[in-house]
């Protein structure tokens, strides 16, 4: 015969047991995981694949190891598989090619090895696919042009080898193609304005492209990206007046030419331009006045390593937002215009190796500013003693010019000078300050 208290033991037993039933059959109607930005370590669990009505897979930004799991595959629904930035191992598994119903596959930023495997091409509903920084070699396979409503392949940072397969230049639907940061090579095929015409990022950039950039470029009016930098493109710069839209701009690094002048005035219609970066090209000629027309929202202006004249135009004053400004090594002459002054948001200048001939008095405004190279310029006279309110000056280079007279105390008292201050090879008097 059971006693009362063994009854009420297996009372609760089978209960605790029906409710422990109860949730592992919820579990199995489970549609989404959403794990991301935490700490989570180790393998992702076997266990996961028994959850068949799993919608999406959300655990990116942990620190999860081991392999991508293989039974995945029979969580057929599976639309949404972000693993991005974890520990992840391993190969791309071939499992994953029967995840038919995938809009949505991430795995940028793990410890991945192998090659891209062709069967990705079988996920015909993907819409994006993220493979950044995940140490993967070889080609990019031809099967990728399968996927027919791909909005976004993001494959930068990578050890790829060969050209991209021009049928992915027929992804008609594609928005943004980043290829940067391998080592591929090839052209940019002549149609490609036409044959993409959604494209708003292209990034091409420190890989071993060559040839010219097509002229269609022009018309992918949408554009809002085009990173092209440290490549070996060569040719006229294209024509950049229908690019509104236009946001960075990168092209450092080329052997691309044409007239400086043209080129800022044909983006004068890029309200949203930020990032210009025509470094290490040989284009030519003097900076225009409409330099001043550029957008106010740019920060970074690179023009270093041409084969710049003229002098910098006062109209330099109406690029409120810039931050760095890099010029060196161009046959730029003339004084440094007292207009920029007004741009007190400026933190670097760089205007080394060039004619220069003046500093004005009102570079003293400037009070963010961290860095200033005027190395190796015509530099005469002596050295603004308003200077002294940069109190963020960490740099400050003016040697190899002709600067008389000492360096005013003001100057010298500025303590925030802690990497470089360099004054050599001028023709300053005087005695060395005890200040310094």
């Amino acid at each position: 015969m059971v006693s009362p208290a063994a009854k009420g033991i297996q009372t609760e037993s089978s209960l605790f047991l029906c409710r422990l039933k109860a949730l592992l059959d919820r579990s199995l109607l489970l549609r989404i995981i959403n794990l991301q930005n935490n700490t989570f370590t180790g393998p992702i669990p076997q266990g996961m694949g028994r959850l068949r009505r799993l919608e999406a897979i959300v655990f990116n930004n942990n620190s999860l190891g081991g392999g991508i799991p293989t039974n995945l595959s029979q969580c057929i629904n599976l639309n949404n598989l972000n693993l991005i930035d974890n520990e992840l191992t391993g190969s791309i598994v071939p499992e994953i090619a029967s995840l038919l119903n995938l809009q949505f596959l991430g795995l940028s930023d793990n410890m991945l090895a192998g090659t891209i495997p062709p069967f990705l091409g079988n996920l015909t509903y993907l819409l994006q696919l993220s493979l950044r920084n995940c140490s993967l070699q070889g080609e990019i396979p031809e099967s990728l042009a399968q996927l027919r409503r791909l909005r976004l392949l993001n494959v930068n940072e990578n050890d790829l080898i060969g050209s991209i397969p021009l049928v992915l230049f027929n992804l008609s639907s594609v928005e943004i193609f980043r290829f940067g940061f391998n080592k591929l090579h090839g052209n940019i095929p002549a149609d490609v304005g036409s044959t993409l015409p959604k494209l708003r990022h292209l990034d091409l950039a420190i890989n071993h492209f060559t040839g010219v950039l097509p002229a269609f470029l022009s018309n992918s009016s949408l554009i809002e990206n085009l990173y092209i930098s440290s490549n070996n493109f060569r040719g006229t710069m294209i024509d950049l007046t229908k690019l509104s839209y236009l946001q960075m701009l990168l092209v450092a690094n080329n052997r691309l030419n044409g007239d400086i002048g043209s080129i800022l005035s044909s983006l004068t219609n890029c309200t949203n331009l930020e990032v210009l970066s025509l470094g290490d090209n040989p284009f030519t000629g003097s900076l225009p006045d409409s330099m001043g027309n550029l957008s106010n929202h740019v920060w970074f202006l690179r023009i270093n390593q041409n084969q710049l004249s003229g002098s910098i135009p006062s109209s330099i004053e109406n690029l409120v937002g810039l931050t760095t400004l890099y010029a060196t090594i161009n046959n730029l002459k003339g004084p440094i215009p007292s207009s920029i002054g007004k741009l007190h948001n400026l933190q670097r200048i760089s205007l080394s190796k060039n004619r220069l001939n003046e500093m004005p008095f009102s570079l003293g405004n400037l009070t963010l500013l961290n860095n200033l190279y005027l190395r190796l310029n015509n530099l005469s006279v002596s050295i603004p003693q308003n200077l002294g309110n940069c109190t963020n000056l960490l740099v400050l280079d003016l040697s190899e010019n002709n600067l008389s007279r000492s360096m005013h105390p003001e100057i010298i008292k500025l303590s925030s000078i802690s990497i470089g201050l360099d004054q050599s090879d001028n023709v300053l008097t005087g005695l060395i300050s005890p200040e310094y």
